[in-house]
């Protein structure tokens, strides 16, 4: 299969592997810095010949305590989960807003079967590994501190 990119997001090659490079473009910071998410517009594309399965517009949440972090993206017009990763590899501060290096991950159920259902002959399954991660965002911008019930970011992450 191959992986296309739907605009803003891109693909880039780092150590000869083909990714996809997102940009976030908001979130939400929950003061107690108990949860945070962020949302990106565009997607990727999965092509196989004329077969294509399409995810974007990806909201990706995080909640302290929480054993997983997910991704939702819309698929046909659906929001369902596409991404799964250990939360535990996330790490999230007032400082240095989010790290995750080398972070796992995974194909969600829900995004396998959409994938299936388009590209009949998709080899991914739910569960199985299919990126690996690495994201620094700062979620504090100078000057702007969370408030009493979180605080939307637009566009300064």
């Amino acid at each position: 299969m191959e992986l296309e990119a739907v605009a803003p997001v891109t693909i880039v090659t780092v150590a000869g592997h083909r990714c996809v490079q997102w940009t976030i473009d908001g979130g939400r910071l929950e003061s107690d810095l108990s949860a945070v998410g962020a949302t990106s517009e565009g997607g990727f594309v999965l092509r196989r010949g004329s077969q294509r399965a399409e995810f974007t517009q990806m909201l990706s949440s995080i909640r302290l305590g929480d054993n997983v972090s997910h991704g939702r993206m819309l698929h046909a017009g659906q929001r369902i989960e596409t991404f799964t990763s250990p939360a535990s590899q996330i790490k999230l501060s007032a400082t240095d807003g989010i790290v995750a290096d080398d972070l796992p991950v995974y194909l969600a159920p829900a995004a396998a079967q959409a994938i299936t259902g388009d590209i009949p002959a998709s080899p991914l399954t739910g569960g199985q590994q299919l990126f690996t991660a690495n994201a620094h965002i700062g979620v504090l911008p100078a000057g702007l501190a969370p408030q009493t019930g979180g605080k939307e970011v637009k566009k300064a992450m």
